[in-house]
């Protein structure tokens, strides 16, 4: 009897165990994935998408269907302009099969007439807007906080505290009074910068921007936290991406007089990008730069609904750079 009594317990608790087994399968089988289809047809508002992770990010959008605006204020003629950037992606094929399109607006979004005639275009073409990315920015002076042409740059196209801090809160400003003029709700990605975690040598106007923006984020996250419907407000920190603000930096190395926008355009394929990549390869723990398109992706999960309870966060994308302790 105790054998009959001892086999049975034993096939129980198989039984249970396989129960288990099973149910947590289950559970695992059942976490969703990423929907694509939450973006057909959605509005999305790119500002700097001309070029860089604003390109990336426009694209990406567009590939899931979306109806994309891209600004830019193409200061330089010689970088990527905003009607190529549009051309570019309504001709991509995965754009074209899902319907979605991208257009161009030119805006400086640290002129507050022209970022209210894009919000007035926007109301005129798409009637509002589903999530912005705002995403312009500028490296603006390279070099010590003494030097001298510091002063010659306050206040103009160069002047990275006006573009990166103001056109951001301008367009944050504008984005969050058309939501609450439509009694909408949305999600806002702003660009920050791992710059923006830490201070660094000769980019002192451009580090402290980028902090603002940090602050921006989490402080219009906060004041919009209990917004019904909801919006959300969250930003990415790049490192050292593919992109164009990079491959202009080079001139500056090769010649510390040099700024980013002067001289010739730095493309992907000029003779300085192929001398300075390694260097830069070099000061990311992985030791590669990253792709924009992995920015673009970790803005689109920030808008995506598997997101929703995030907000106020600040996303490091840089390879293990802020984490010090990464680069044995």
């Amino acid at each position: 009897m105790n054998k009959l009594v001892f086999v049975v317990a034993v096939a129980l608790l198989a039984a249970v165990a396989v129960q288990a087994r099973s149910s947590s399968t289950m559970r695992v089988a059942s976490v969703p994935k990423f929907r694509w289809e939450q973006f057909l047809g959605k509005v999305v508002l790119v500002t700097g998408g001309s070029s860089g992770i604003g390109f990336a990010t426009a694209l990406s959008f567009a590939r899931y269907g979306a109806r994309v605006i891209i600004c830019s204020r193409d200061s330089n003629p010689s970088w990527f302009n905003g009607t190529d950037a549009a051309r570019r992606i309504n001709s991509d094929l995965e754009v074209m099969s899902l319907g979605g399109y991208a257009r161009w607006v030119k805006a400086d979004v640290a002129n507050q007439k022209d970022v209210d005639a894009l919000i007035k275009n926007i109301k005129e073409h798409e009637g509002t807007i589903d999530f912005a990315v705002n995403n312009a920015g500028i490296a603006g002076l390279i070099g010590y906080i003494h030097d001298k042409r510091m002063e010659e740059i306050f206040n103009g196209d160069h002047d990275a505290i006006r573009v990166n801090v103001f056109g951001t809160a301008r367009m944050l400003a504008a984005e969050l009074k058309l939501w609450a003029e439509q009694k909408r709700g949305g999600a806002i990605v702003n660009t920050a910068s791992v710059d923006g975690m830490h201070g660094a040598p000769r980019v002192s106007m451009y580090c402290t921007s980028k902090h603002a923006v940090v602050g921006l984020t989490k402080s219009v996250a906060a004041e919009v936290v209990t917004n019904d419907p909801p919006i959300r407000v969250n930003a990415i920190a790049p490192g050292f991406t593919d992109t164009s603000l990079v491959w202009q930096q080079c001139k500056y190395l090769d010649d510390k007089k040099s700024q980013s926008w002067e001289g010739d355009y730095i493309n992907h394929d000029h003779p300085l990008w192929a001398k300075y990549h390694d260097y830069y390869a070099s000061r990311t723990p992985v030791g590669k730069l990253c792709d924009p398109m992995d920015q673009a992706r970790m803005v689109m999960y920030l808008c995506s609904l598997e997101a929703q309870y995030i907000t106020g966060a600040i996303m490091v994308v840089d390879g293990g750079i802020n984490n010090g302790d990464l680069k044995q």
